[in-house]
């Protein structure tokens, strides 16, 4: 169960960091800007959690859940065919 909670952990992380990294690099608009000037941008680093974050949990809980319920599902199925 440990090794899964770090894969799951390490997973989440990397699609967290690649949805920022592509909406940090394509910030048209100044959305990462405090003070929304795309000339001298003094970068949002809570707005950049929030995003890391509105990221990282769905995909942690949903791998999370899945992985539960897989495990769930052949213990059912290995205790039937005894």
């Amino acid at each position: 169960m440990k090794v899964a909670l770090v894969v799951i952990t390490f997973i989440s992380c990397v699609v967290a960091f690649f949805s920022l990294y592509v909406g940090v690099t394509h910030n048209s608009m100044g959305e990462f800007c405090r003070n929304l000037d795309l000339d001298e941008c003094k970068f949002d680093y809570y707005y950049a959690a929030f995003i890391w974050l509105t990221w990282f949990i769905p995909f942690f809980v949903v791998q999370l859940v899945t992985f539960c319920f897989v495990r769930f599902v052949i213990s059912v199925i290995t205790k039937q065919s005894r």
